[in-house]
Parts: C-alpha cells; structure tokens; sequence
C-alpha cells in the first residue's frame, strides 16, 4: 500500500508541526472503535516524547494510505529515530545509526524496534535484517519501561554486530559472479509475483555515485538497496497488443516492502560475507526460476 513521507532534505528532526500535519496517525488520542475493550493502546506520540527524553528525535516518517477515511488517522506508521548526538554509539563509518519505530492504532501492527543505518553521502536509508536484533512488543501496559529498554537494546546491538558486520562488509570484496547472484536474489524478491524481472540484474548493480565503484560487499549491499527500492531504472516493455514502450522501474513506498526487501538484501549480503558463501549461493540458485538458473549458469561460464 502507498505511504506518505516526511522527511527534511538535511536529515535535521522533524518538527512536532511537520509530524501532526504528515504523519497524524502518530498522534491518534485513541485507538480505532473497530479495537476491543481488550486492546491496550500504545500511544506513538508518547513513545516519542519518552524515546526523545533519552536524546532520540524523528528524521524520518512514513504512514500508510487507506481508502477507508475513518482509518486515516490509525493506520500503521514508521518512523526512523537518530540520536542528538552522533557518538560511538551512533555513528558507524560513512552512515549513521537510527531506530526505527514501527506501530498503529488499527491493529494492523504491533510495536516494533529495529536497527537502521542512515548512509550520509547518498541519503540512503537501510534498515538491518532479521539476522540482527529486533524487538517487539504487544501493545501492552507496561509500554513505557519496555520501549526504552527495546531502544537500549537495539543500540547495543548497532554498537557491537550490526558495526563488526558492516565492517566486514566494507573490508571484503565481492567477485563479480557473487554480485550477479546477489543482484538475482535481490530481483526475486522485488518481483515475487511469478512473472519475470522487468529489468537484468546487471542493471540492479549500476553505480549511482564513483565513490561505489570498489566491487566490496558494503557497496554492492547500498547499491542494490538504492536501485530496487528507489527504482528509476530503465527497460522496454511490451504490452498486449504488442506495441513496445519504454518505462522505469518504480519506487518502493509500501511500509511493509520497505521492510521485507530492506532486510532481505541485507541478510542475503551480510550471509554471502560472514556465514558459508557455498550453502547461502546454493539457496538463492534453489530459489530462482529454470530460465533464470540457466541464464545466470551462461554468465557464470561466459
């Protein structure tokens, strides 16, 4: 489902002003009457006040459409946190650590912490995998105690593996047959619906910037995030009647394929340079259509 998204050009805080005018359901003074009696609500806007208290403030927000008005102002939302002070804690090489904050007031989601890594000279954002750390609660009434904890948590990750990992990503270099499957792997799950890739996976590894030219795992890792979720990238189609168009491919805005193909990529790079290359490469292969084993094989042996 299509989003709205807030953000500011410098990646300064966002406002509370600019949060109540782009994000409202963040600001929900009570659940959606669709909840039980039952349902404990998690306000977000308090979350936030209580995860800006330890230094924490949002840079980037996104909340889902509907086409139901009464749930406009309920529906899920996702919100990337940075803290004031961009210490050890929170600063990792070229990028720079973030939480981000999944909730709603509709039951479509729960509460939801993460690891996130804000790339300063592309304005990129990832988010870290399922490998990693993640916390997530019920909507519970104990909120309070839990979300700081959550944070806590999901920063002390960011300072040990999440930073050991992106510098093993930074420090290994990727052959070019490692890269394409990665790139087929990351086009898989992008276009999961059975039909074919509309673009090759040589062109999901076009550098955008020179300083991505060295061919290492960290690279290729932000490279594939920014062309599949950014999209932009040009292909020739053909429609029904046969006629012949040229289109891009579109960008992610959906919350919930930001976060799936968001933490696919990264696992599936993160797993080619710190776990068994052989059995992860055998996976994605497994993974991929007769067509596309045999025109991958035909790279591989060109």
């Amino acid at each position: 489902m299509a989003v709205q998204v807030l953000s500011n050009r410098d990646r300064s805080p966002l406002t509370r002003e600019q949060m109540q005018r782009g994000i409202p359901a963040a600001f929900a003074e009570a659940p959606h009457d669709s909840r039980s009696a039952r349902y404990l609500y998690v306000p977000t806007i308090q979350m936030l006040d209580a995860m800006g208290r330890e230094g924490f403030q949002p840079v980037w927000a996104s909340q889902s459409r509907t086409r139901n008005e009464g749930k406009r102002d309920y529906t899920k939302h996702m919100i990337r946190l940075a803290h004031v002070d961009a210490g050890p804690l929170t600063k990792l090489g070229d990028t720079r650590a973030e939480i981000v904050l999944t909730n709603s007031h509709d039951g479509s989601s729960s509460v939801q912490l993460s690891a996130g890594v804000f790339r300063l000279a592309c304005l990129n954002g990832l988010m870290v995998g399922n490998a990693t750390e993640q916390y997530r609660m019920q909507h519970s009434a104990k909120w309070r105690d839990e979300i700081i904890d959550g944070t806590y948590r999901v920063i002390d990750n960011l300072a040990g593996p999440v930073t050991e990992v992106v510098g093993e990503m930074q420090s290994r270099e990727l052959s070019r047959p490692e890269q394409i499957l990665l790139a087929e792997h990351a086009a898989s799950l992008r276009w999961h619906t059975g039909e074919p890739a509309p673009v090759r996976a040589e062109q999901l590894l076009s550098v955008r910037r020179s300083a991505d030219r060295e061919p290492t795992a960290w690279n290729t890792l932000n490279i594939l995030q920014e062309n599949v979720i950014r999209g932009g990238i040009g292909y020739r189609a053909t429609n029904e009647s046969g006629t012949r168009s040229f289109r891009h491919t579109r960008e992610v805005t959906g919350i919930d394929d930001l976060t799936r193909l968001n933490r696919g990529i990264w696992d599936s790079v993160a797993q080619l340079t710190t776990g068994n290359r052989v059995d992860l490469a055998a996976d994605m292969f497994s993974r991929l259509s007769n067509d596309e084993r045999a025109q991958l094989a035909m790279r591989f042996a060109s």
